[in-house]
Parts: structure tokens; C-alpha cells; sequence
């Protein structure tokens, strides 16, 4: 069960309605990342399809007047990424294809053969970790996709879908060159520059949640 104050799913983005032509301001304004992060996800628009680094995101949570610089020179980048269930089933997402086959574990796109099945959290996060919180190296990816608590299923899928689209999502987790899934790992994570208090697991998978990097 997603943490309470995780946001709930919206509709699968393969059956969303056409959205309408954005009018020129409100485009000027999403350039100029004028419009809050929350905001523009509620109402639907095309920054939904883009993630913040944490740090910029984190700033918009504090102060989004006040983040409106960093939020503008962050990379926002198009991101289309596979959802937790889209790895448990293999399912195809355009344009990204097959999840397990992209990671090269298997060339049939029908369910998820057992080398797929048996490829570890030492393989995805390294022989010596970390790993997420609770987890060891010699679990499996499948194991935990499908019997992990929701923070060990959001930090896997993070990390896989960083590991197969390192130009965009891997990006976006970046800071100063430096992986921030590391960082979130043990459920505890300080982006660079705000909340100096520190995020929890709740907080860091709504980031991941709000940005498209990983969803249920």
C-alpha cells in the first residue's frame, strides 16, 4: 500500500484525453518556471511529463516564489519512464519499449523469464551497495517489486529506470555529478540547499511520485 500521504495514481497516461493547445502566456510562464510544481501537476499540463532535481523541487515546496531561479536553470528534461507495474509485468511503454528487455535480462517481451527473475540488488545497486533500507544485496529485483515495503519498491524502480535512461531520468537524480538515489536510500535524504530537516521516506517518494520518476 502506497505511504498515506503518497498522491494517489492518476489515470494511466496511455489513456489520457488529448490535452489542449496550451495558450502562448501560460507557455511563456511554464519556460520561465513561474507556475508552481504542484500546480501545474493538478491541472494536467505538459510539465507533468518533466522531472525537477530534488533540490529544485524541494525548493518549490518551501518557498515557490523564492525557487522560481532554481527552477528555471534546472534541466528539466522530458521524462517517460516504466511504473512499478510496468516492471512487475514487463509491459510495453512507448517509447521506451520493454522494461526487462531494455536491461538486456531477456529478448521475449511476454512476461518475465527467470533470469529476469534472478537478477539482484547486487547487480543493480553494486556488490557492496547501498541498498535500500531493509533490502541486502543477494535479494532479488523480483523479490522486491513484489513483496518489498513501498519505499524498497520506489527506490528499486528509481533506480532501474535511472540505470536504463541515464540521459533524462538519471539526470534528473544527478547533483553535481553525484547519484542522489544513494542519498535517499536509507529513507533519510537532504537535498542541496532546502529543507535542512531532512525528508523521510513519505517525502522522498512523492518527489519521485510528483516528477514521474516512479508511480505504482
Amino acid at each position: 500500500m502506497v505511504n498515506r500521504s503518497t498522491p494517489e495514481a492518476p489515470q494511466a497516461r496511455g489513456t489520457e484525453p488529448v490535452k489542449a493547445p496550451l495558450s502562448s502566456s501560460r507557455r511563456r510562464l511554464l519556460k520561465a518556471g513561474a507556475v508552481p510544481v504542484g500546480l501545474t501537476l493538478a491541472s494536467q499540463p505538459v510539465r507533468a511529463w518533466h522531472c525537477n532535481t530534488a533540490s529544485a523541487w524541494g525548493s518549490a515546496q518551501v518557498n515557490a516564489t523564492a525557487s522560481v531561479t532554481a527552477r528555471a536553470a534546472d534541466a528539466e528534461i522530458v521524462n517517460e519512464c516504466w511504473t512499478i507495474t510496468e516492471w512487475k509485468n514487463n509491459t510495453y511503454h512507448s517509447p521506451v519499449g520493454y522494461p526487462w528487455c531494455k536491461l538486456g535480462t531477456q529478448s521475449s517481451t511476454y512476461g518475465v523469464t527467470g533470469t529476469s527473475k534472478n537478477y539482484t540488488l547486487a547487480t543493480l545497486f553494486g556488490s557492496s551497495g547501498p541498498f535500500p533500507k531493509g533490502c541486502s544485496g543477494s535479494q532479488t529485483v523480483w523479490y522486491v517489486l513484489n513483496n518489498g515495503t513501498t519505499f524498497q519498491k520506489y527506490m528499486v524502480v528509481a533506480k532501474l529506470n535511472a540505470k536504463l535512461l541515464p540521459g533524462t531520468v538519471g539526470q534528473c537524480l544527478k547533483s553535481n555529478t553525484s547519484d542522489q538515489i544513494t542519498a535517499m536510500l536509507d529513507g533519510v535524504y537532504s537535498p542541496n540547499g532546502v529543507d535542512g530537516s531532512g525528508w523521510d521516506e513519505s517525502k522522498i517518494m512523492t518527489y519521485l511520485y510528483d516528477n514521474w520518476i516512479v508511480r505504482p
